[in-house]
């Protein structure tokens, strides 16, 4: 799942409601990776923070931006899907 902010800010996310592992992907709006949260705590209330200012969010399943090498500093491509609209 992505989430876009809309706007370049420190981002805070947490687990509360998530039964499993996740890696949060904090990415700037240049498309850099800024901080990878690893294998986060499922169902968690403590804040995971972007720990600098971001556009995008990127979860994926827990251990899978080690395994896919991404880390501070790729870059990442987003193209939004076809007929999405603001």
């Amino acid at each position: 799942m992505i989430f876009d902010s809309r706007t370049v800010r420190d981002v805070m996310m947490r687990m509360k409601n998530t039964p499993l592992s996740l890696d949060m992907v904090f990415i700037g709006e240049d498309g850099r990776v800024k901080r990878v949260a690893s294998r986060t705590t499922p169902f968690s209330e403590a804040i995971v923070g972007s720990g600098t200012p971001v556009r995008y969010v990127l979860e994926i399943r827990g251990g899978r931006a080690a395994a896919l090498g991404i880390g501070e500093g790729a870059a990442v491509t987003l193209t939004p899907p076809t007929g999405a609209s603001d």
